[in-house]
């Protein structure tokens, strides 16, 4: 079940002395309600997102194009010595297999 938002209320809203909210006046019978700031709201904390993914981004320590380089070499090596050992193994082990069996 989802929870409700509760909004504290100040002492002078307690004993009626403001009201609520912001034109929570009783309304007219046939009266439409007041646009909500809902969706300027939304985009506000999308822009603040925004600037905050701006700021961790500025913390980030990037690496160098020469690290970078070189990080990619020592990958590739590896891989393809490791593709090599394990090619080269599956081929014995089926020839030895083979021989054995026929």
């Amino acid at each position: 079940m989802a929870k409700k938002k509760v909004r504290k209320l100040t002492a002078a809203q307690k004993e009626g002395k403001v009201p609520e909210q912001a034109g929570s006046a009783p309304k007219a019978e046939g009266e439409t309600p007041p646009v909500s700031a809902a969706p300027a709201a939304g985009v506000g904390r999308f822009i603040q997102y925004l600037r905050e993914v701006k700021v961790e981004f500025d913390k980030v320590t990037w690496s160098s194009r020469k690290e970078t380089v070189g990080m990619t070499v020592a990958v590739l090596a590896i891989s393809f010595f490791f593709a090599a050992f394990l090619g080269l193994s599956d081929f014995i082990l089926s020839k030895l297999i083979g021989s054995l069996l026929y």
